[in-house]
């Protein structure tokens, strides 16, 4: 079993409860995540300064702050504390104008909703750097 220190946290800010849940049942077998949930924006920004994850999941529309002023903030945060993060953007807006906001943003990459499960597990490995899906035990 792999201890909580050597496990990546995996903080989702989205304010769909089903997407959350989802994304729950997703990663929930995979041993090397810690994953948190916000459910706003203004909470999500919070838990970044509270647990400081490695991978942050932000829909680019949320109701209260738009995803994009998230990723301005967390990469700020980062900077100031000499921590990396990697950000992926999740919407089910399909356009270039959303994956071009998303990369201005600072996101490392872009998922459309709706999203098959080896596709974000695959993305997350690699920005953490290692082998994908193999920490189902």
């Amino acid at each position: 079993m792999t201890s909580n220190s050597h496990r990546t946290k995996v903080l989702i800010i989205d304010d769909d409860p089903g997407i959350r849940t989802t994304l729950k049942f997703m990663l929930s077998p995979y041993k090397d995540f810690d994953v948190i949930f916000a459910s706003n924006g203004l909470d999500g920004v919070k838990k970044v300064s509270e647990e400081y994850p490695q991978v942050v999941i932000i829909d680019l529309m949320l109701p209260d702050v738009h995803g994009a002023d998230i990723a301005e903030e967390v990469r700020h945060e980062y900077k100031r504390v000499s921590k990396n993060v990697k950000l992926l953007a999740i919407s089910a807006l399909r356009s270039d104008d959303a994956i071009d906001l998303a990369a201005r943003a600072g996101f490392d990459d872009f998922i459309t909703k709706p999203f098959h499960a080896p596709t974000l597990i695959d993305l997350i490995y690699k920005y953490i750097g290692k082998p994908g899906r193999k920490s189902k035990s």
